[in-house]
Order: C-alpha cells, then sequence, then structure tokens
C-alpha cells in the first residue's frame, strides 16, 4: 500500500507516465487494491489496445480474484498473439493449477522454459509441479537442467536438497549437499541437512565432529548445540549433552528444547519428578510449528509407551491449540485405539479454525471410522474432507476403497479412484487402489496395467497381492504365484504386517 502511494506522487509528476501507470498497477494488485486496478488498467488498454503488458497484470488481478475463467480468457488472449511468451505460458499454468489441470499446465510450463527469455523461475515452478505429483525423477530432471545453465542458483539448489532428502534418495541428497556446501559454505541449513544424514546413515562420529566445527566458526549458534547434544544423548554421552543444553536452557527461542533434552537425560537416570517438570516447562514454553514438533518428539522418545497417557495429561497446558493433541492422536491411531482417537478427533472440530488442519482432522476421523467397521460416518467423514479440497488425494483413495470394498459401491468408487490418479499420478497407493477397483469391475486388462504401474513406483505387499488377485481372474495362475511370492518376500519377516496372512 505505501508502494503504491509513492508510485501515485511519480505518477502525478510525470509527462509521459503510462510504464508508472502499470507500476502502479502492480502494486495495487499486491495490496489487493483490485477495484482501483482494474479502473486504471481499462484506462491503460484504452491508450494502448492489446498491450502485452497491461493484458498481463489483468490475468495477475483476474487470477487473485479467483475469477479464474477471466484470467485465462486473457492469457489464451496474449498467447493467441503472442505464440510461446514465456509469462503469459507461466501465468496460465497457475490458472490451470488452481482448476486442478496439472497437465494443462506441465505442457504450459514445458513450452515456457524452452521459449526464448524464460526465467528459471518457469523452470523451478514445474520442479515444483513434478514434486506434487510424486514424479522423482523429472523433478530432479527439471531441477539439474536449472543449475547445468546456472551453477549455484540458490532455489534450484535448495529445492533439489528438499526433494532428495523427502524422497529418500540419499545418495543423491549426499551429491546434491556437496554441491550446495561448496557453493554456500557458511549456510546453515544444509549444514544441518548434512549432519542429519550423517545420523541417518549412523555416522554419529562425522556428525558429532562436523557440528564441532561449526561451533568454532559459528560459537553463536544454539541451533547447532541442540543437534549437537541430542545426537551426544543417542550415544550415551549425557554428561557432556547436559553440559550443552543447560548453557541453553534460559535461551528465548532454544529454551523449550534444550528442556526437552534435559527431560530425556533425567528419565534415563530415573530422576522422574525432574523429568515431568522439564518436560512441562518445555511443553507450556514453546511455540507452536517446528519447535513444539521437537519437543514432542523428545517426549516420545523419551518415554515410550508411556507418551500417550502423558500426552494426555498435559494437553491442558495448551487448550484450544491442535498439534501437542494430534501428535498424541496420531500415537493413539498407531496402537489401533481407534474409539479414544475418533473422541480428541471430533473434539478438535469444536475449535481448530484451520482448513489444513480440519482437513487433516477429517482424514483420520474417517481411518478411524473405517477401522472400526463403522463404514457410514466414514465416508460422511472423507465427504467432509473433500468439501474442504476436492481434489485431495488421501481422503478420494481412501473414499474409494471404503465404497468398493467395504460399502459394495464399486461403481461410486471408479470416479473417486480415477480422480485420486488424476491428482497424484505417481502415488503407489493411488494407483493400486485405481487398479483394485477396475479388477472388481471386471476390467482386468486395465487393472494388470495400472497396479504393475504401482509395483514400478514402489512394491509393497498390497500391490502385489491385488495383481495375483488380478492374475487368478486372467487365468494365469504362473503370473498370479509368482506376484504372490514377491508380496510374500516383504512380509514374510513381518508377522504383524495386516497382508502377513493374505
Amino acid at each position: 500500500t505505501q508502494a503504491a502511494s509513492h508510485q501515485r506522487n511519480c505518477l502525478a509528476q510525470a509527462s509521459d507516465g503510462y510504464g508508472i501507470a502499470l507500476g502502479l498497477v502492480g502494486y495495487l494488485i499486491e495490496a489487493g487494491e483490485f477495484d482501483e486496478a482494474m479502473q486504471r488498467l481499462e484506462k491503460a488498454l484504452k491508450l494502448r489496445p492489446g498491450d502485452k503488458d497491461a493484458m498481463i497484470l489483468k490475468a495477475m488481478a483476474s487470477f487473485k480474484m479467483a475469477d479464474y475463467v477471466r484470467a485465462k480468457q486473457v492469457l489464451d488472449d496474449i498467447l493467441s498473439k503472442h505464440p510461446g511468451d514465456a509469462q503469459a505460458l507461466a501465468y496460465r499454468a497457475e490458472v490451470h493449477l488452481a482448476n486442478g489441470d496439472k497437465d494443462l499446465a506441465i505442457t504450459d510450463l514445458e513450452t515456457a522454459r524452452r521459449g526464448e527469455g524464460a526465467s528459471p523461475q518457469v523452470a523451478l515452478q514445474l520442479a515444483k509441479v513434478y514434486m506434487s505429483m510424486r514424479d522423482f525423477d523429472k523433478a530432479h530432471t527439471v531441477l539439474r537442467s536449472i543449475l547445468a545453465d546456472r551453477p549455484g542458483y540458490s532455489p534450484a539448489l535448495r529445492a533439489l536438497v528438499d526433494l532428495c532428502r523427502s524422497n529418500k534418495r540419499w545418495s543423491m541428497l549426499s551429491d546434491a549437499l556437496v554441491e550446495a556446501r561448496e557453493q554456500y559454505p557458511r549456510d546453515l541449513g544444509y549444514i544441518m541437512t548434512q549432519v542429519r544424514l550423517y545420523r541417518q546413515m549412523g555416522q554419529h562420529s562425522r556428525a558429532v565432529a562436523m557440528l564441532g566445527a561449526v561451533r568454532k566458526v559459528i560459537p553463536e549458534t544454539g541451533e547447532v548445540d541442540l543437534q549437537l547434544a541430542d545426537i551426544l544423548l543417542d550415544i550415551g554421552m549425557t554428561d557432556k549433552a547436559l553440559t550443552i543444553v543447560t548453557a541453553l536452557r534460559d535461551h528465548q527461542e532454544l529454551g523449550p528444547a534444550a528442556m526437552s533434552l534435559r527431560g530425556r537425560i533425567y528419565l534415563a537416570r530415573k530422576e522422574l519428578a525432574k523429568a515431568d517438570a522439564e518436560f512441562v516447562a518445555a511443553l507450556k514454553g514453546a511455540k507452536a510449528g517446528s519447535r513444539l514438533a521437537f519437543v514432542v518428539r523428545q517426549l516420545t522418545r523419551a518415554y515410550g509407551d508411556q507418551s500417550v497417557e502423558k500426552i494426555k495429561q498435559w494437553i491442558p497446558l495448551r487448550p484450544n491449540e491442535w498439534q501437542l493433541t494430534k501428535a498424541m492422536v496420531d500415537l493413539l491411531m498407531m496402537k489401533r485405539q481407534y474409539k479414544q482417537a475418533q473422541q480428541y478427533l471430533k473434539k478438535g472440530l469444536t475449535f481448530v479454525q484451520d482448513e489444513r488442519e480440519k482437513l487433516g482432522i477429517y482424514r483420520q476421523l474417517g481411518l478411524a471410522h473405517q477401522q472400526m467397521a463403522e463404514f457410514e460416518p466414514s465416508r460422511q467423514a472423507y465427504v467432509s474432507a473433500l468439501a474442504i479440497r476436492s481434489g485431495d488425494e488421501i481422503a478420494l483413495n481412501n473414499l474409494a476403497w471404503l465404497l468398493a470394498f467395504e460399502m459394495g459401491k464399486v461403481d461410486d468408487a471408479l470416479p473417486m479412484a480415477k480422480r485420486a490418479v488424476d491428482m497424484s499420478p505417481f502415488s503407489p497407493q493411488a494407483l493400486d487402489t485405481y487398479g483394485a477397483v477396475l479388477a472388481a469391475k471386471g476390467r482386468y486388462d486395465q487393472a494388470e496395467r495400472i497396479l504393475n504401474r504401482s509395483i514400478d513406483i514402489k512394491a509393497m505387499p498390497v500391490n502385489k497381492l491385488h495383481l495375483g488377485e488380478v492374475y487368478e481372474k486372467m487365468k494365469r495362475p504362473s503370473d498370479a504365484l509368482r506376484a504372490y511370492r514377491a508380496g510374500w518376500q516383504l512380509v514374510n519377516k513381518s508377522p504383524d504386517n495386516p497382508y502377513f496372512a493374505d
């Protein structure tokens, strides 16, 4: 708003103010002052009909106003006169994404990034679409192409590290971190990711050595001390860990995390009252988000099987806040205590305002009802989730399974399963459900193809089982036996796996 006011003053003093006027429109759009923005755009387009820059701004304003139809019409008009314009294609891709049309978005972004003058942001946007579709290979290829053209380009490098980490591609993550740390040797985020990778690989001594070296270079970094204490605690060096976290206990930001580590240490020493006191103080003081998540992780590691009872006892410390309650619900679901989980999920719906949190509650509530064979309440919960986000792959997938295999409504399930795959075409779970529903409809050739796609992405006992069942229906017993044996290899040492008996 202040920038728009300054731009108005510049416009009043300019003799030829067309460019300044468009700059003002851009600020107005960012400030949410759409009426004035549209009025000024209409004046600009009367002066210069069809001006591409003004048309782009009109499309942006329409998009921000959630008028996707008008935004697309404007962008289509621009592209009819300027085919291949990277900026217009990138904005139209945003419109496609808002409409749930990922394939169309990809087409526009692929065209845009190959166009003349395309910015690396376009390719980065394309990579993020592939990431949302769980297409690791294509996302990785796009990010690597950006870095080949622009070595060290920070947004692409960070996205590459996040992609490899979230997909547990440890070797690729190691390579990406070497590149990142060569470019940004003092970046604490990359350092901490490297430390976590060492911990993941069981290389605790290397993690400790790296953190020790960082402490010498950046001595005031409490985050490093926290990680170091956490690792020292894992390898049994509790006295040294206690010294480090005690120095951080009164830190305004990190104090609660330090308290939670002190709580673990006291519990390991059987000083139960001291441990409880540290965790109570940590839960009271931790900021919601990653700080509270750290405290909860330490709590569950410390108390183990008693974690549920401890969290129940301490939930009143953070009334009308979902994060701590959700941690307990997650534990209850893992322990298959679905009735108790339902009670807390339903209570959460009475005070949670955030739409994403509500979506998660409805998903879990649907699953809890489903596990207790309460199929109609389960269906209603998934429908409520889809009312919040119509393209939610998890709710669509779970609802499709419920309808087809619990409620006998295969015809109703099929479009749900197909929609889940459309929204996340590289989800092995969504593909498995879609294949199973196709098989239930007797469409075995299609089911075989879809189930093999699921297995190619990630072999699981369930998709191997479903493929074997399809082969049996197709009178191919040797192929069925091969699929069952492959599935058995995945579960034969895990009798608790729900597909062990199958």
